[in-house]
Protein backbone atom coordinates (compact mmCIF):
# COMPACT_ATOMS: atom_id res chain seq x y z
CA UNK A 1 0.00 0.00 0.00
CA UNK A 2 1.24 3.46 -0.84
CA UNK A 3 0.29 6.40 1.36
CA UNK A 4 1.13 9.58 -0.48
CA UNK A 5 1.18 13.14 0.79
CA UNK A 6 -0.30 12.63 4.24
CA UNK A 7 -2.20 15.55 5.70
CA UNK A 8 -2.65 16.84 9.27
CA UNK A 9 -5.83 14.79 9.70
CA UNK A 10 -5.35 11.05 10.10
CA UNK A 11 -6.82 9.15 7.13
CA UNK A 12 -9.74 6.84 7.91
CA UNK A 13 -8.44 3.32 7.39
CA UNK A 14 -11.51 1.67 8.92
CA UNK A 15 -12.94 1.02 5.46
CA UNK A 16 -10.11 -1.23 4.32
CA UNK A 17 -8.55 -4.32 5.82
CA UNK A 18 -5.21 -2.88 6.89
CA UNK A 19 -4.30 -6.01 8.83
CA UNK A 20 -3.57 -7.85 5.59
CA UNK A 21 -1.03 -5.26 4.40
CA UNK A 22 2.59 -6.39 4.68
CA UNK A 23 4.32 -3.68 2.60
CA UNK A 24 3.74 0.00 3.28
CA UNK A 25 5.25 3.01 1.50
CA UNK A 26 4.77 6.42 3.08
CA UNK A 27 5.59 9.49 1.01
CA UNK A 28 5.15 12.62 3.04
CA UNK A 29 6.33 16.13 2.30
CA UNK A 30 4.00 18.51 4.15
CA UNK A 31 4.16 17.57 7.86
CA UNK A 32 6.93 17.87 10.40
CA UNK A 33 6.29 14.27 11.53
CA UNK A 34 4.20 11.24 10.68
CA UNK A 35 1.28 10.76 13.09
CA UNK A 36 2.45 7.85 15.28
CA UNK A 37 -1.01 6.27 15.41
CA UNK A 38 -0.78 5.46 11.71
CA UNK A 39 1.41 2.46 12.51
CA UNK A 40 -1.32 1.03 14.77
CA UNK A 41 -3.45 0.63 11.63
CA UNK A 42 -0.92 -1.72 10.03
CA UNK A 43 0.09 -4.30 12.66
CA UNK A 44 1.37 -6.87 10.13
CA UNK A 45 3.70 -4.63 8.12
CA UNK A 46 6.94 -6.40 7.28
CA UNK A 47 8.39 -3.90 4.78
CA UNK A 48 8.16 -0.18 5.55
CA UNK A 49 9.48 2.63 3.35
CA UNK A 50 9.36 6.24 4.55
CA UNK A 51 10.28 9.16 2.31
CA UNK A 52 9.68 12.81 3.08
CA UNK A 53 11.05 16.21 3.85
CA UNK A 54 10.49 16.14 7.61
CA UNK A 55 14.17 15.71 8.39
CA UNK A 56 15.00 15.35 11.21
CA UNK A 57 11.67 15.79 12.96
CA UNK A 58 10.25 12.27 12.66
CA UNK A 59 10.27 11.80 16.40
CA UNK A 60 8.13 8.81 17.27
CA UNK A 61 10.51 5.95 16.56
CA UNK A 62 8.81 3.84 19.25
CA UNK A 63 5.71 3.44 17.08
CA UNK A 64 7.86 2.02 14.27
CA UNK A 65 9.81 -0.22 16.60
CA UNK A 66 6.55 -1.58 17.98
CA UNK A 67 5.74 -3.18 14.61
CA UNK A 68 6.41 -6.75 15.70
CA UNK A 69 6.60 -8.27 12.20
CA UNK A 70 8.83 -5.58 10.69
CA UNK A 71 11.68 -7.07 8.64
CA UNK A 72 12.86 -4.11 6.55
CA UNK A 73 12.79 -0.36 7.19
CA UNK A 74 13.95 1.91 4.38
CA UNK A 75 14.02 5.70 4.72
CA UNK A 76 15.66 8.81 3.27
CA UNK A 77 17.70 10.16 6.16
CA UNK A 78 14.58 11.52 7.91
CA UNK A 79 15.51 10.65 11.50
CA UNK A 80 17.43 12.70 14.02
CA UNK A 81 20.80 11.28 15.02
CA UNK A 82 19.39 10.18 18.38
CA UNK A 83 16.45 8.35 16.80
CA UNK A 84 18.69 6.78 14.17
CA UNK A 85 20.85 5.32 16.95
CA UNK A 86 17.68 4.00 18.61
CA UNK A 87 16.63 2.36 15.35
CA UNK A 88 20.04 0.83 14.75
CA UNK A 89 19.90 -0.97 18.09
CA UNK A 90 17.00 -2.95 16.65
CA UNK A 91 19.16 -4.46 13.94
CA UNK A 92 19.85 -7.11 16.55
CA UNK A 93 16.16 -7.99 16.34
CA UNK A 94 16.75 -8.90 12.71
CA UNK A 95 15.36 -5.74 11.14
CA UNK A 96 17.18 -4.67 7.98
CA UNK A 97 17.63 -0.89 8.19
CA UNK A 98 18.40 0.98 4.96
CA UNK A 99 19.18 4.69 5.18
CA UNK A 100 19.10 6.19 1.68
CA UNK A 101 20.76 9.52 2.34
CA UNK A 102 19.80 12.42 0.11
Amino acid sequence: MNLGDLEEIMPDFSRINCKSIVALDIFHYSLSEIPPQIFDCFPNVEYLTIHGSFKPSLTNVDSIISLKKLKTLEFNDCFSEENLKKLLTHKKRGIEIINKKN
